[in-house]
């Protein structure tokens, strides 16, 4: 509930949880008590009556008016790409009942930057790997050891790469 001062242009709010039944209620919460212990109400310092809502806020895009935001909150440890794989399924479904001349337009997909995210990961850890089995290669001494250390680390690379087994923090 809003409480707007024509005489001040103050704003107040008061909350309630379902304490407050009509009118006469709000007019009869006590905003504050005198030094002699007496009182002070809401009827006493302001009308209490219907009006409009203040607005508080509005949201352009691309200079075409103002259009409704939503923003999808995602669970921790949830799988990004998977989340935004349902929201755009959910999307299909919803666009099907909107009004004609009505659309839903993202305007930030996650899973780009994810999918961009994981090629670098999947590009540092080739590097890495090709890195490894030079060195390896390098040094001198048992040929097994070089060729068995060179084959683990890249089979180990190759398992997570054909898997998909994603590093999880990412997204």
């Amino acid at each position: 509930m809003v409480l707007t001062s024509t005489r001040s242009r103050a704003h107040g709010f008061i909350r309630s949880e379902g304490l407050v039944g009509s009118l006469d209620d709000i007019g009869k919460i006590v905003i504050k008590n005198t030094e002699a212990g007496i009182p002070i109400l809401v009827r006493d310092v302001a009308t209490v009556q219907f009006g409009a809502a203040n607005r508080y806020g509005a949201m352009t895009y691309n200079s075409e008016g103002e259009v409704v935001g939503a923003i999808v909150m995602m669970l921790k440890g949830e799988n990004s790409n998977a989340v935004v794989n349902r929201v755009k399924e959910r999307i299909v479904q919803i666009e099907k009942s909107l009004p004609e001349g009505l659309e839903i337009d993202a305007f930030l997909d996650r899973s780009k930057l994810v999918s961009r995210a994981i090629g670098t990961v999947e590009k540092n850890l080739m590097e890495g790997a090709l890195i490894v089995i030079f060195v390896l290669s390098a040094i001198p001494g048992q040929l097994a050891s070089r060729v068995i250390g060179s084959f683990c680390h890249s089979f180990g690379h190759a398992v997570c790469h054909f898997t998909h087994v994603r590093i999880r923090c990412i997204g």
